[in-house]
């Protein structure tokens, strides 16, 4: 925020120079951003924290500086209307407490628009503001000296009562920028009994704008709830002066004494007569505003142990009494009630951070903190994630790292409301398009062969209600087949200690019909894999050979298992056979192979590797070459033991599925 010295100096004495005054402002925790000398004044800007909006005025820099300089008098405060008002008939009503808890406006009749007073624009330039007319100014004048927003209505231009309220379906407002905006129903509105007037704490309507031929105003002063203006204005992608510091939440008690004070300058500069207050609220007793306060505790030795020094009760208590806090001292501890413009103390911390901040952090000697240093707690879901990392990369994977928004419209598809941009307005519901993207990216590097993997959280949407869920995708691109994909994934399974799963045919939208598998652990599925369709690689211009992999990593972390059942190593030699057979295509593998290992317990291991559909292979059949492995380990097995438990198996793949015998080899190990 910009302020001026000499406005300073109309709130409260001091003998620092502009140059001793932004030093001090700095060593207090708020830097100079940069300043301007002119002949009369300096004018600087600060650096205000996002959560002291009560430093966002004048007024409030002024309360701030006198405590730092240790000032026991009072700030000098401007002139306000302190009459009752004139009798003018008109009614404010708010049918939403929770997002404006307070609302206050006074009618002003027979004012003169015209351009400010020489003084006022003067002010006005010098923090930044175009001087527009006397109304307007008064009202942004005001602002600047309490951060209290202000907006001024024509009152012609209103329909009967105020009413404050959320906005209906469909309606429109043209603002003052000269845009229609759509409203929506999260929305606070400003409203007549016809129409809506402004969006409440952002920006007010065209319509009933103040102009050279108004004559009355309506001058409206509230809280307004800071969430609900911070939407708002993302909705909108808009940021106004009133919506900067409702946002960072304003004084709920300095609402009615920012309205005086407007109407006081509007009598004195617009020669306007002033109406009586009306007000509308959650907390109104009696006729007057009562906001309720905040207390917290604080505990003398929490303030020596967190800031390492002795400071005594005393200075505590005069530090947080310059700072406008109610203090109550006990045996051991502070009773402590917060001013209704400190919105950013809400734990003790706080409380200690500003006895630190006033006391000065050049008199707390430096030194190591004492802390005992104990391991972080690492979770299940974290190691398996590093597992599956180390696991991926040593197959010569690279780890990828995608937007969260799809490159493909898709049919669960869920859309931003603002977006930056049209490419990115569309969050993603599974990471298999995004591989396909960031592959579609490296060819036209010149990047003919790939590799990837992505841990990354996908957005879906279940009963109106969004859910993060982290999955594991997996994509080659000319460096491997469906069976090299299916070999990194079951060995990932198994190396994370995942052990009994089943592929079996599954169809996915995203992956073509027949070429495609499910991952079966316990019953549930927990990924799948296969090649992409053809309409997806080829709107990407993608001609090489793809495969792609999606697993549920928090259903992966919940069968994983980290332990360990250590063997023996075997003493005997393994002996491997090949067995080439036929057999129906509807006959899942994983059948195939749980019926071979049941045949003998000397089987040890059962892949498949090879799959052939052709001339020689009846329709609806298909060839399978598939390794067994023998091993005892209590002896080293003959060629007739071999030679007979696998005409069992044989025999077994008969009687159960029918298939016909192609070949029988014997591969020697070792040799």
């Amino acid at each position: 925020m910009v302020y001026s010295y000499r406005w300073l100096k109309e709130y409260i004495d001091f003998d620092l120079s502009p140059e001793g005054l932004m030093e001090l402002l700095t060593f207090s925790g708020l830097p100079i951003e940069n300043f301007v000398s002119l002949p009369k004044d300096t004018v600087f800007e600060c650096e205000i924290p996002a959560n002291r909006g009560d430093l966002l005025s004048i007024f409030g820099m002024a309360r701030e500086l006198a405590a730092i300089l240790r000032r026991k008098e009072s700030l000098r405060l401007p002139p306000v209307f302190s009459e009752e008002g004139l009798n003018f008939s008109f009614k404010v009503s708010s049918s939403v407490p929770t997002l404006c808890p307070f609302y206050s406006a006074r009618m002003i009749k027979g004012v003169k628009v015209k351009p400010s007073p020489d003084w006022l624009q003067e002010k006005l330039t010098k923090a930044r503001l175009r001087p527009i007319n006397n109304v307007v100014d008064i009202t942004n004048l005001v602002l600047l000296e309490t951060g209290q927003p202000l907006h001024a209505f024509d009152q012609r231009k209103i329909d009967g009562e105020i009413i404050v309220r959320c906005a209906a379906y469909g309606e429109k407002l043209r603002t003052l920028d000269g845009n229609f905006r759509k409203l929506n129903q999260s929305m606070l509105i400003i409203a007549d009994q016809k129409k809506p007037l402004a969006i409440a704490g952002v920006i007010g309507g065209e319509e009933s704008q103040v102009t050279e031929t108004t004559c009355d105003v309506l001058l409206e002063s509230a809280c307004f709830s800071p969430s609900s203006i911070r939407r708002t204005t993302k909705s909108f992608n808009l940021s106004t002066e009133s919506s900067f510091h409702f946002e960072r939440g304003v004084d709920p008690n300095g609402v009615v004494f920012a309205l005086n004070r407007a109407s006081w300058l509007l009598e004195k500069e617009c020669e306007g007569n002033v109406g009586q207050l009306n007000r509308a609220g959650n907390f109104l007793r009696g006729g007057s505003f009562l906001f309720p306060s905040c207390k917290l505790e604080l505990r003398k030795e929490k303030v020596s142990r967190l800031l390492g020094i002795e400071i005594s009760t005393g200075e505590i208590k005069r530090i947080l009494t310059s700072l406008n806090f109610k203090v109550w001292e006990n045996e051991d501890l502070f009773e402590i009630e917060i001013p209704s413009f400190r919105h950013d103390i809400t734990e003790e911390v706080d409380l200690i951070e500003e006895v630190a901040r006033l006391y000065g952090y050049e008199k707390i000697p430096a030194g190591i903190p004492k802390a005992k240093i104990t391991p972080s707690s690492e979770n299940k879901q974290e190691k398996i994630a590093s597992r599956a990392r180390n696991i991926l990369v040593s197959f010569g994977l690279n780890e990828v790292v995608a937007p969260s928004f799809s490159p493909f419209s898709d049919v669960e598809e869920i859309k931003i409301a603002n977006p930056l941009t049209v490419e990115q307005s569309v969050l993603r519901t599974n990471l298999l398009a995004s591989l396909l993207s960031i592959f579609s990216h490296n060819v036209n590097q010149g990047n003919k062969k790939m590799g990837f993997f992505e841990l990354g959280k996908v957005y879906l949407q279940k009963d109106n209600c969004l859910r993060e869920k982290l999955m594991l995708s997996i994509g080659l691109y000319n460096s491997g087949n469906f069976f090299d994909l299916k070999g990194i994934l079951e060995e990932l399974l198994k190396r994370t200690g995942i052990l009994g799963c089943i592929v079996k045919d599954f169809n996915h939208r995203l992956l073509e019909e027949g070429a495609s598998a499910g991952i079966f652990v316990n019953n549930k599925l927990i990924g799948y894999f296969g090649a992409p369709k053809k309409n997806l690689t080829s709107s990407m211009k993608l001609k090489g050979e793809i495969y792609l992999a999606e697993l549920d990593f928090e259903l992966l972390t919940e069968f994983a298992s980290f332990e360990k059942e250590f063997k023996p190593l075997p003493k005997y030699p393994k002996i491997k056979r090949d067995l080439s057979i036929i057999v129906d295509e509807e006959i899942d593998w994983e059948k195939i192979s749980e019926t071979i290992k049941d045949v003998s317990n000397l089987i040890k291991k059962v892949e498949i590797f090879d799959v052939y559909k052709g001339e020689e292979i009846p329709s609806g059949y298909r060839g399978l070459a598939i390794s067994i492995l023998y091993q005892s380990s209590e002896r080293t097995l003959t060629k007739g033991e071999v030679d007979e438990v696998q005409g069992k198996v044989e025999k077994r793949l008969k009687d159960c599925y029918k298939i016909e015998v192609r070949g029988c080899l014997t591969t020697p190990k070792g040799k």
